[in-house]
């Protein structure tokens, strides 16, 4: 099973998760959250999210890229480099210092949740 689940197309996927998570350490920060916000933070981890390159996969965007940039808009796109959302991005920094570079903590620490809840909502990029 081990050599045929690491030859299959969605292996690269899944293998880039954390091991070490467990079922209620996933879903615990979310708890608290509204039903918005807790699917927003769903959407972002999965990526299937309405940024471009989820959209164009299918078949909602005429291309995967930016409008800004011209660069494929997935969600480390949208959260670390976007030109248009730099002012927003650089108080995600102030908050949360070198953690706010790691896709893995502002999609799993509570308190990494509520300031990317922050960034997301203030971009106004995706919709309500």
């Amino acid at each position: 099973w081990t050599a045929a689940w690491s030859t299959s197309p969605r292996y690269e996927k899944y293998n880039r998760l954390d091991n070490s998570a467990t079922v209620h350490s996933i879903h615990k920060p979310l708890l608290n959250l509204s039903r918005r916000n807790s699917s927003l933070i769903v959407q972002l981890r999965t990526r299937m999210v309405g940024l471009n390159a989820w959209l164009f996969k299918i078949h909602r965007a005429e291309s995967p890229l930016c409008q800004t940039c011209q660069r494929r808009e997935d969600v480390p796109h949208f959260v670390f480099f976007c030109s248009r959302f730099t002012h927003h991005r650089t108080k995600l920094r102030t908050a949360l210092g070198r953690k706010a570079t790691s896709l893995s903590y502002l999609l799993t620490n509570e308190k990494g949740i509520h300031h990317l809840l922050r960034y997301v909502h203030a971009t106004n990029r995706l919709p309500a």
